[in-house]
């Protein structure tokens, strides 16, 4: 669900044509703080997640957010977003969750935009964390998560209405959701889907929106090139940890937009396909923590961050259980050719590890 939500978000995000409105001329204010009340419920992607069905969620959000009045170019293709943090406290409905809390970055993109009316998409990756994780002992029935801490992914779409210059209503819609990466077992991952109402106020000066546009030089090709380190758990857990190890490179092609679609080739190293493979088949193999990958890429470009997402194919691979398919989700911060990267690779819905990645861009040619 999780994987389905963001590409289908992405690819709105990509195509570059938002029905917006551009009938304000000035910023409402130069930052703003919403409150929000969520009413949801966890959802059961896997029947072994059925037992936290016990009640509807209920959670309170607190953002604070700084506007965009189109002073840097990205703030202009992007049509004024806004960007900020929310922290967020949720009753799960259940004890053998508890709370769930969130501290999660994110940015808004308008899509719609008028005097009195907004229609505007988030995402969001932060941090989480869960009062009660699966134990062995004393909450067994939690399959869906094992640590504390977990990566926290956060997508909603918000309609908004104008009550005042300053202030404005909103209703919505939202998933959270919270993994560990496969880090700690089990990792089933927690999805958090929710319906919410709230009010958001803005402060400071309203500075007019800059319209001036940019001349479109098309980019030329890149090439680029990372390495990453991660570390997992498999079942049964509490077991031991195992490193994943990643070599990844892409060629984006020349593009005048804001997003970069690219293909390109990964090589893994996992030393616990070799343990899951003699536990499944009571045999050894050879080079079985090996196997290649080739994949599609698209990256949405914000400034100096980079969201990426992957789908890739193994076409070699001598552990099957995993599937012929793999996705990655990823957040990068570029400082000139050098960038950053945490990636969550996965099989489907399921977490296979993250990628904590150091990366180099190489032009390609003009």
């Amino acid at each position: 669900v999780l994987r389905t939500l963001t590409a289908i978000m992405l690819l709105l995000l990509a195509s570059g044509h938002f029905a917006a409105v551009h009938a304000e001329e000035f910023a409402r204010g130069t930052w703003g703080t919403v409150l929000r009340y969520n009413y949801g419920f966890v959802m059961a992607h896997r029947e072994a997640l059925m037992p936290l069905q016990e009640q509807h969620l209920q959670a309170l959000e607190f953002s604070v957010f700084n506007t965009s009045a189109g002073q840097k170019a990205w703030q202009r293709k992007f049509l004024y977003p806004e960007t900020g943090v929310l922290l967020s406290w949720t009753n799960t409905g259940t004890a053998k969750l508890g709370s769930a809390i969130g501290v999660i970055p994110y940015v808004d993109f308008p899509l719609f935009k008028s005097n009195d009316n907004q229609s505007w998409l988030r995402y969001g990756m932060g941090l989480g964390y869960i009062q009660y994780p699966f134990d062995p002992t004393k909450n067994q029935k939690n399959a869906a998560i094992g640590s504390h801490w977990n990566g926290a992914v956060h997508l909603g779409w918000s309609y908004r209405k104008n009550f005042s210059t300053k202030t404005v209503g909103e209703i919505g819609a939202s998933l959270t959701h919270f993994s560990n990466g496969s880090m700690k077992m089990p990792n089933l991952g927690i999805n958090l889907p929710a319906v919410n109402i709230g009010i958001r106020h803005y402060f400071g000066a309203t500075p007019h929106l800059v319209t001036t546009r940019d001349s479109t030089t098309r980019r030329t090709g890149t090439i680029h090139v990372f390495g990453a380190y991660g570390r997992k758990e498999i079942y049964p857990a509490l077991g031991p940890k195992y490193t994943a190890l990643t070599l990844s490179s892409t060629y984006f092609f020349p593009t005048v937009k804001k997003s970069d679609f690219g293909l390109g080739g990964d090589l893994f190293y996992d030393n616990s396909l070799a343990i899951k493979y003699e536990q499944e088949n009571n045999d050894t193999l050879r080079y079985v923590n090996v196997r290649p990958g080739i994949h599609g890429a698209y990256q949405l470009r914000i400034a100096t961050i980079g969201l990426l997402f992957n789908l890739g194919f193994y076409p070699y691979t001598r552990y099957k259980n995993d599937g012929n398919f793999y996705h990655r989700i990823g957040l990068r911060y570029y400082h000139e050719r050098f960038f950053a990267c945490v990636n969550l690779k996965t099989h489907y819905a399921r977490a296979d590890f993250f990628e904590w990645g150091l990366g180099w861009v190489f032009a390609a040619g003009k």
